[in-house]
């Protein structure tokens, strides 16, 4: 018979075991959540990198043009005003700004992002500071900028009886951006040497994202239950969509779409078209997402897909895991290449990547529409949105629980112009033309997509 003290020792020894057991499982899982965490934060913050050099370039141009502007403007005789700034009965500006007042955007897109994702708690106060004080610097410019715009829009400035003192006002206006620009290029300076600092600070020099010049995002898609409602969410704010009847059924697939055309890709609302032959592609193609996709409001899978083109297309250059994929309708030798993650890792956008002959049209400029064929013609008008949307500038995807680390995600945020991130909620953000105009959609709940204009 053991002896009382016996059994106490071993009673208090499997007691400490199991707490031990409990105690590594809540570090193990809390390793996992810091090292997730860390990972997207130094995504975040390297897009605000990547994007404040982008504008420090761009801003250097401005700079020179708009003191140059200046500069003609001061130089126009009193006696020549007139002539110089009224064409046909009507002020215009190029004799003296031949380029227009902007020709481009600063972005804050990054800064948006890392924002509503509360970064700033997770980076030193000084950086915080620094990155407020350069996006906040930015803003006043194009704050300047709208002023000016508004201002030569204005009723006053047609009249010819104000020239001159319209002209004082453009040259004060122009003075006054000049000044605001000098002072946010230094801001730039300033805020890229204080993330310089954090990397060699956190030693991140190791994992500085290197943007893809292999890959690139063709169309995105969104999983929709209901296309005929998702499809007037987005021509009711001023869309054009293809007609249903010039839209794709995915023979073989059990899909079929409905799209929007934009000069440099397409946003797809695929859905479920025949079940039946949905369930039998599934059984021949077991590696494939399609079917945990098109359920993702029961399973949480994430209901978007991203579609990837190479360029000078060479299957070797995926870096990912791929399985292939083939329908009858391809090419013979024709294949789509799918994320293998994508069946795995459903909080993950699915990712495929797909041949040259269904690579999407690129159009540099509304006016190259002409290059498509006269047969074709009645598809330039699907390329024309009242809203006044031309191109995807940027695309920006959070998910539920996501992993950023696996090998898929790393390539899919070494995309230009793509991120995928940790969230909340599955959200899909566009922002068209860099945001010139200023506007939001947010169709939310109905559809998990934020537009910006």
């Amino acid at each position: 018979m053991p002896k009382p003290k016996s059994i106490v020792l071993k009673i208090l020894l499997e007691s400490a075991m199991i707490i031990f057991s409990v105690f590594i499982a809540l570090f193990i899982t809390e390793w996992k959540n810091s090292k997730n965490e860390a990972a997207k934060t130094q995504l975040l913050v390297e897009n605000i990198e990547k994007e404040i050099q982008k504008n420090k370039d761009y801003l250097k141009e401005l700079i020179v043009y708009h003191e140059k502007v200046g500069e003609n403007i001061r130089q126009t005789h009193r006696d020549s005003i007139e002539q110089v700034f009224f064409q046909d009965d009507r002020f215009e500006i190029y004799e003296v700004a031949p380029d227009g007042i902007i020709q481009g955007y600063l972005d804050n897109i990054a800064w948006t992002v890392a924002k509503e994702d509360k970064i700033t708690n997770r980076i030193p106060l000084e950086v915080s500071q620094t990155l407020f004080t350069v996006y906040e610097q930015q803003t006043f410019v194009m704050g300047t900028i709208k002023r000016i715009a508004n201002f030569l829009s204005s009723r006053e400035v047609q009249k010819k009886e104000l020239v001159e003192e319209s002209a004082v006002i453009f040259e004060t206006l122009m003075n006054e951006l000049a000044g605001q620009e000098r002072f946010l290029h230094m801001a730039y300076i300033e805020a890229l040497k204080a993330l310089n600092e954090r990397k060699s600070e956190k030693g991140t020099h190791e994992t500085t994202k290197v943007v893809s010049s292999d890959l690139q995002v063709d169309h995105v898609n969104i999983w929709v239950k209901n296309p005929t409602k998702a499809k007037e969410l987005l021509t009711g704010i001023g869309f054009t969509s293809v007609p249903d009847s010039l839209s794709k059924v995915h023979t073989g697939q059990g899909t079929a779409g409905r799209y929007f055309n934009f000069l440099n890709g397409y946003l797809e609302l695929i859905f479920v078209h025949d079940p039946n032959e949905m369930e039998e592609n599934a059984r021949k193609n077991t590696e494939l997402d399609f079917t945990e996709r098109a359920n993702f409001q029961t399973n949480g899978a994430s209901p978007f897909s991203i579609a990837l083109k190479i360029k000078d297309y060479d299957i070797d250059k995926i870096p990912f895991g791929k399985v292939r994929y083939h329908q009858n309708w391809m090419g013979e030798n024709a294949n789509i290449y799918a994320a293998k993650n994508s069946k795995t890792n459903l909080t993950e956008p699915s990712i495929f990547v797909v041949y040259p002959e269904i690579e999407s049209d690129n159009f540099e400029t509304m006016a190259d529409l002409t290059k498509i064929p006269d047969e074709y013609a009645i598809w330039r008008e699907f390329f024309k949105h009242p809203n006044g949307a031309k191109k995807i500038t940027s695309i920006n995807i959070t998910s539920v629980g996501l992993d950023v680390t696996t090998e898929t995600m790393k390539a899919a945020n070494g995309i230009e112009n793509l991120t995928v991130a940790i969230g909340p909620e599955h959200v899909m953000m566009i922002y068209f033309d860099h945001n010139v105009q200023e506007k939001s959609f947010d169709l939310r709940p109905e559809l998990p997509l934020i537009l910006h204009l």
